[in-house]
């Protein structure tokens, strides 16, 4: 068996104000995960 293991560290970090002062997780589309 074969396991891919996707670790998202860091992206409920710190707002970024070119992004609306979003986080990275907060911007991203993320249909999937919601």
């Amino acid at each position: 068996m074969k396991y891919v293991v996707i670790i998202g560290d860091g992206m409920a970090d710190f707002p970024i104000p070119e992004l609306g002062n979003k986080t990275c997780l907060q911007y991203a589309s993320t249909p999937n995960m919601d």
